[in-house]
């Protein structure tokens, strides 16, 4: 989130942000989607959260970021994701003094370095308060063992009926087709 005020028109490397909405929970009003990383790079300066992929840093626009910013001391890198031998993510981990570019040239590491444990699972609590949160009335349930995902998929319609909405809930074998 920017620290300054906002200009009329976002700047031209900023895709504009989604307009609120009260219940889709993937449309924010504070995030923007970059359309370039090295044009934010180049001409952004001030506070700001940046959430790129791949978790590992070993390219794309979180590795772009990264080398910009790893010899500045104000900023901080968060891997929130597991890190795989191997990586650069992994390697920052250990707390090197420096690490080499892509381009082969070792450079301070003054980045301040924090991983986090990140995980996409939810337990039923968290599921279903998320559902009645969001109410959509088509769930599709694709992780999990097949009896435990039917025992879930049960208490999601049944707590949805309970609380008067119409929610359908689908567990489907793998590569079955859902219509």
């Amino acid at each position: 989130m920017r620290a300054r005020a906002r200009a009329a028109r976002p700047p031209p490397h900023l895709a504009p942000a989604s307009p609120p909405c009260d219940r889709n929970p993937f449309k924010f009003r504070h995030v923007q989607t970059l359309k370039s990383p090295s044009h934010f790079i180049q001409d952004y300066s001030g506070p700001c959260v940046i959430m790129a992929t791949p978790s590992g840093l070993q390219s794309g626009g979180s590795r772009d970021f990264f080398e910009a910013w790893c010899e500045d001391a104000r900023n901080a890198c968060i891997i929130c994701d597991f890190a795989v031998q191997g990586t650069l993510a992994k390697e920052i981990l250990g707390g090197p003094s420096a690490i080499t570019t892509r381009e082969g040239r070792r450079v301070p590491l003054r980045i301040t370095v924090h991983n986090i444990s990140f995980s996409a699972h939810a337990d039923f609590d968290q599921t279903s308060g998320f559902l009645d949160a969001v109410r959509p009335p088509h769930v599709v349930l694709v992780h999990g063992e097949y009896g435990e995902m039917r025992k879930l998929a049960k208490a999601l319609k049944d707590g949805a009926k309970a609380a008067g909405l119409v929610r359908e809930v689908y567990t489907p074998v793998l590569q079955q087709t859902v219509a």
